[in-house]
């Protein structure tokens, strides 16, 4: 869990907050839960950026943790 910055340089991204052309820069604060990537249109070019070592975790894994108590 870390904090990012998504500096978009070409294509769009895709996040749950909409869509980001090139020379947007999108930031997702720490523990936040988001959706980021390319579109179906074509592939995304980005700068990014995090406040510390990054990770990921998918919601869903979360949701199977707590109902078989892993």
């Amino acid at each position: 869990n870390c904090a990012h910055g998504i500096y978009v340089l070409e294509g769009t991204l895709r996040t749950h907050a909409g869509n980001f052309g090139p020379g947007s820069f999108v930031w997702f604060p720490e523990g936040m839960l988001m959706e980021h990537g390319a579109t179906d249109d074509g592939a995304v070019t980005t700068l990014f950026i995090t406040n510390k070592p990054f990770d990921i975790r998918y919601a869903f894994e979360d949701e199977q943790d707590s109902s078989t108590g892993s």
